[in-house]
C-alpha cells in the first residue's frame, strides 16, 4: 500500500469517527 493511499484512508477514517462518535455519545445518555 502506498503512502498516499494510507494517508487518504486515515483521513477518511478520522472524518467518519468525528461524525459518528458524537452520535454514539448522545445515544448513551
Amino acid at each position: 500500500m502506498s503512502e498516499g493511499i494510507g494517508a487518504f484512508m486515515m483521513g477518511e477514517m478520522e472524518k467518519f469517527i468525528q461524525s459518528t462518535v458524537p452520535e454514539m455519545l448522545s445515544n448513551l445518555k
